[in-house]
């Protein structure tokens, strides 16, 4: 099976959107609703890579920003106020394990 190249979001929604308006005017043909299904599940799931692609991203700058905090004490007061897990300072463990803002 050959797989397509991914088309760029822009041009899908175009494509959906004429479909859609296609649909509502109840001229959708049976090969164009199959297509419509197609393209509309290829949108869902880049969609949620593109969301699983923040979480990782979320992740990675949490864990760098408590590892930068090994390097210097000021580095961790300026670039997370609220503490962040993994902080080995003993300000943002205190307010990690009290849920208070961490304070200098």
């Amino acid at each position: 099976m050959t797989t397509q190249p991914e088309l760029p979001t822009d041009i899908v929604e175009a494509r959906l959107n004429h479909l859609i308006d296609r649909a509502r005017r109840g001229r959708l043909l049976h090969e164009e609703a199959d297509r419509f299904t197609t393209e509309l599940r290829d949108l869902v799931r880049r969609m949620e890579d593109t969301e699983d692609e923040r979480d990782r991203l979320r992740a990675d700058i949490a864990r760098l920003t408590a590892g930068q905090c090994t390097d210097s004490r000021a580095m961790c007061e300026k670039h997370h106020q609220p503490p962040v897990d993994g902080c080995p300072y003993p300000r943002c463990r205190a307010a990690s394990a009290t849920g208070r803002a961490a304070t200098a």
